[in-house]
């Protein structure tokens, strides 16, 4: 089984975030976090990817973002947030928060097998 992210624009244009280059230079979100984790209904699973599929996230400097999972590439924007950072696609109605918690991006889903949380750490 796998997840789409999708997301929705917000304020932000695609004009705005090239002309602003690197905005986000100094986060500690920018870099590629991949799928470690994952837990559904409160259980860890002994295998995340069985459940959500191979998961990465490339977070870049300039306020895109790359996802990666199950064979697609789903080319989004992000932002940080007071708690994490939220990950949308311009003209999308579909926006994913993720929390930062412990050192990891946590992400919560409600899949048709039930309520799914999962764990990204970031890359060296």
């Amino acid at each position: 089984m796998g997840i789409a992210l999708t997301g929705c624009g917000n304020s932000s244009s695609e004009e705005d975030v090239e002309s602003s280059g690197d905005k986000y230079a100094d986060s500690s979100y920018a870099g590629t976090w991949e799928l470690e984790d994952a837990e559904l209904d409160g259980v860890k699973v002994d295998d995340a990817e069985a459940l959500l599929g191979s998961i990465a996230i490339m977070i870049n400097e300039d306020g895109t973002a790359i996802f990666m999972g199950n064979g697609a590439r789903i080319d989004d924007l992000w932002e940080p947030t007071e708690d994490g950072l939220k990950l949308w696609k311009e003209g999308e109605d579909v926006v994913e928060y993720f929390t930062y918690k412990d050192g990891k991006l946590v992400l919560e889903l409600d899949l048709e097998v039930g309520h799914a949380i999962a764990y990204f750490e970031k890359e060296d």
